[in-house]
């Protein structure tokens, strides 16, 4: 009788123990693999949209740098005043076109261009956004060297030299091209800006007030927004006009995908579209021109 006891108390795990036991630790690490797989997926999800962001983030700096500097004149403190006795510390903040180190102005016929274009650039997609200003040169001190005058002014490239020679003009074009925001700078070469792009327009903001044939009462002035398109299509379209510029920028995620919930987003050509497929990042901005040296 004791020998029985004994034996029952000291009897192993069944077949079915076993079983439900395996069981249950394979729940455990599907659940684990799961979590796993989720948080990876959401860390890949929340990488690959800060890449998408960072890359939409600089292409609009340098878009925005050429814009607010497209018209602009160098700011001139010791311009002819009408009053030569004044001192030059007491003397109006005015724009005045200034070229060379002695001073003298540049010619109305240098100086007359269009602070942006949208020319047609070969295998591009869409319209083309041209920024250009001169390329002012300025008196500048380095630490321990002697001043000398050259330009700070660079394109969408970092590049101010044509030739080994200073560029008379910095002269940025954007373009969309297969895929990738490109740029062409004063070297006349085009380089990738960044990738995965699926749209590239931009809207030109006029001022209507400026147009001769606008009928406009005193103290008003009214503004319009145009397409590229339809600057490009009008032979006389007044680039002059322009103040500043609305720049839509699509990107689309190579490895991200959407499912389809029924959910849509506004494109860069103001349609809703369905969010399904590559995930979309539509970026807008807006740039104001600088002061304008001519009327």
């Amino acid at each position: 009788m004791k020998s029985r006891s004994r034996a029952r108390c000291v009897r192993g795990i069944s077949l079915i123990e076993t079983l439900v036991a395996l069981g249950m630790g394979l729940l455990i690490v599907a659940v684990a693999l799961q979590t796993v797989q989720t948080a990876q997926s959401l860390a890949l999800s929340v990488e690959e949209s800060t890449r998408m962001e960072q890359d939409a983030g600089t292409a609009m700096r340098i878009i925005g740098q050429q814009i607010r500097q497209a018209g602009s004149a160098p700011l001139n403190l010791h311009s002819g005043l009408p009053h030569p006795a004044d001192l030059p510390a007491l003397e109006p903040v005015v724009f005045e076109a200034v070229l060379q180190a002695d001073g003298a102005p540049v010619s109305a016929s240098a100086a007359s261009h269009s602070a942006l274009a949208s020319p047609i650039v070969a295998r591009s997609s869409g319209a083309a956004l041209q920024a250009q200003y001169d390329n002012y040169a300025e008196t500048v001190v380095g630490d321990g060297n002697a001043p000398a005058f050259q330009s700070l002014m660079r394109d969408c490239l970092g590049q101010n030299t044509y030739q080994r020679a200073p560029a008379p003009r910095i002269v940025s074009t954007f373009f969309l091209r297969d895929g990738s925001l490109m740029c062409t700078g004063v070297s006349g070469t085009p380089q990738p800006l960044i990738g995965h792009v699926a749209a590239f327009s931009f809207k030109v903001m006029l001022d209507a007030s400026a147009s001769p044939t606008a009928s406009l009462t005193a103290n008003t002035t009214a503004f319009r927004s145009v397409l590229a398109a339809d600057m490009r299509a009008d032979p006389h379209a007044d680039w002059a006009r322009a103040r500043s510029v609305n720049v839509c920028l699509e990107l689309h995620s190579p490895t991200l995908t959407v499912p389809d919930t029924g959910a849509v987003y506004l494109n860069c050509a103001d349609q809703w579209r369905p969010l399904r497929g590559p995930l979309p990042l539509v970026v807008r901005r807006t740039f104001h021109l600088r002061a304008q040296a001519g009327p």
